[in-house]
């Protein structure tokens, strides 16, 4: 091995340990969000309660409301099992998704255009606003699992594309298509036309490749057909759920409050998730490089673009949707360290400019990841589970639907820690009650007459009141 093949590899290696480190840095800092995330953890731990491995369910039940094909869960309640329930447990699967897939990018890339190239592809993945956030690698949700998946496909289709034949990356990004719809089921289908994009080839499309076209097809449909059938079987409409969560409920209208304007990726994309990056955007194109790189650049522009178009259609706009892209919009910025002309004044201001904007997301994402911001109840329940403060003799008030307390309730009942959680119409006068969120304290205050005893701070971000009579019950 020469000593500059030695140097790289050894640069690699701390490039990526660096990164991985940035990404699992702290991931149980956070308390549990309410949405999503605590529906996960609860589906992940009656799953390592009850045994139950073969579908999802949520205080006892069949969960219709979550009807995403489990293999995150799975994952999840894997990870309790090694590590025990808790936020380190819940996260850990999303955040070793993250590092797997700056490390499959890196490798491709390295191979591909050399060290220069991968490297700057992996700084500027792990420091944008949408990767290494809440919701993606931060947090115990779908999302990480599902980019991971859906790069193995690109990198393998992308390969395809360029002339191999062989039927071993056929399968390969057959059976990685598989992994993503069993990871998110028919978010995978957004990506279709960025797909057959860079397939578009005629002789792809031969008599001596519809085999490979077989197994590519042939392997996800088969996969996730035969979950769909099972999970009917054991828990009879299913299907129904999932048509209504998932396809209708999602593509056709807005869910669950989420409206915005078609506009809204670009925006997200400008304000947070690429934020600062996207103006060296256009860069990539002023250099000309050579036939392949040119091709590149423009194939890696096309799926961009059409993914953006096809989730922008959607009536359901959330800002995660659109982290799958990030990983071929940091492809794109990396690519002039490809180029020949690598050693220009132009491409230094180019590397300060990268530069600059990897510490300004860095230290961005760095405040998001590991504070508490605003009235967040939760961090007290997460002390509490892990010893780092004592049950309050206060009791704790829940909303009807209340996915983080349902959670902490299963593990304090394991633990044996007395926390009393009641609803509204439990109160009684001369209860001191902890309230976490504006509108319970509101309703609270409707319902009956109350002192303040304290009001949110950084050491308690909660309120805690006194219950002094009951004027008249409000159903919350």
């Amino acid at each position: 091995m020469k000593p500059d093949s030695r140097l790289q590899i050894g640069l690699a290696a701390l490039l990526l340990l660096l990164a991985c480190w940035v990404v699992v840095y702290r991931i149980d800092a956070v308390p549990m969000n309410v949405w999503d995330e605590s529906r996960q953890a609860n589906n992940a731990l009656e799953m390592l309660y009850s045994g139950n491995w073969l579908y999802t369910t949520y205080n006892g039940q069949p969960d219709f409301w979550n009807t995403k094909p489990h293999l995150l869960v799975v994952l999840q309640a894997f990870s309790m099992k090694l590590f025990g329930p808790g936020l380190l447990a819940l996260r850990l699967p999303s955040a070793i998704a993250g590092c797997l897939t700056l490390l499959v990018w890196f490798v491709f890339l390295f191979k591909r255009h050399g060290f220069e190239t991968a490297g700057f592809f992996v700084l500027i993945l792990v420091t944008c606003g949408g990767f290494n956030t809440y919701h993606v690698t931060r947090t115990g949700d779908y999302d990480a699992l599902l980019i991971l998946f859906v790069s193995l496909v690109t990198i393998r289709l992308f390969q395809i594309s360029e002339g191999s034949h062989s039927s071993s990356h056929w399968i390969q990004a057959g059976i990685f298509l598989a992994l993503a719809a069993l990871t998110k089921s028919v978010a995978v289908l957004l990506w279709a036309p960025a797909w057959l994009f860079i397939l578009f080839k005629k002789d792809l499309f031969k008599q001596k490749n519809i085999l490979n076209w077989l197994w590519l097809l042939g392997i996800p449909a088969l996969c996730i057909s035969c979950y769909y059938l099972y999970r009917e079987i054991l828990t009879p409409g299913y299907l129904k759920a999932v048509w209504e969560n998932e396809w209708v409920g999602r593509y056709a209208r807005p869910n669950e409050g989420h409206i915005t304007p078609p506009w809204y990726y670009l925006t997200e994309l400008k304000n947070r998730s690429f934020a600062w990056f996207i103006v060296l955007l256009p860069v990539p194109f002023i250099w000309r490089g050579t036939d392949k790189i040119k091709k590149e650049k423009w194939l890696i522009f096309g799926m961009s673009l059409l993914f953006l178009t096809v989730i922008s259609v959607s009536a359901t706009r959330i800002q995660w949707y659109a982290a799958p892209v990030l990983p071929l919009l940091c492809w794109l910025l990396a690519l002039p360290f490809s180029f020949y002309t690598l050693r220009t004044r132009f491409l230094l201001l180019y590397t300060v400019c990268i530069g600059f904007a990897a510490v300004y997301g860095y230290f961005f994402n760095l405040g998001a990841n590991t504070r508490t911001h605003g009235v967040r109840s939760e961090w007290l329940l997460m002390q509490i589970d892990r010893g780092e403060n004592k049950p309050p003799a206060a009791k704790w008030l829940c909303s009807r639907y209340a996915p983080v307390e349902d959670y902490y309730k299963k593990v304090f009942m394991q633990k044996g820690i007395a926390l009393k959680f009641i609803e509204l119409k439990d109160c009684s006068a001369g209860d001191y009650v902890i309230v976490g969120h504006e509108n319970m304290l509101s309703a609270l205050n409707n319902s009956y007459g109350i002192i303040l005893i304290s009001a949110p701070s950084d050491s308690t971000p909660y309120w805690v009141v006194r219950i002094m009579d009951k004027k008249r019950i409000i159903n919350y």
